[in-house]
């Protein structure tokens, strides 16, 4: 790595570090949150789980902000983006309680 966080002799124009990990990471997440506080789930995904986490319990997601603490209570990997991102509006479409416990249970 060199100045500024850049890698390479000669990166791409703007390049940075974090811009290769993200192109180079392979799985994408869809998870199940759940907030004892409010009894509430919540479906989101991410190429990070544990991030996205942090973000959720730190206030950092305005749909989660006001019922931290968030746990995961389930998660599955996805090889693109886009098949997490299709699989997370699947379960959001539903709008169930009872097909995410269902999923929760071992069913996904």
């Amino acid at each position: 790595m060199t100045r500024k966080g850049r890698i390479g002799s000669s990166p791409i124009r703007g390049t940075l570090k974090s811009d290769i990990c993200r192109f180079f990471s392979f799985m994408y997440f869809v998870y199940l949150l759940y907030s004892e506080k409010c009894d509430r789930y919540y479906t989101g995904y991410a190429a990070d789980i544990n991030t996205r986490l942090t973000r959720h319990n730190n206030g950092f997601v305005t749909a989660t902000k006001n019922c931290r603490p968030y746990r995961i209570m389930a998660s599955k990997s996805f090889a693109t983006e886009t098949e997490a991102r299709i699989e997370e509006a699947r379960i959001k479409k539903q709008k169930s309680r009872k097909y995410i416990e269902w999923l929760i249970q071992g069913n996904w």
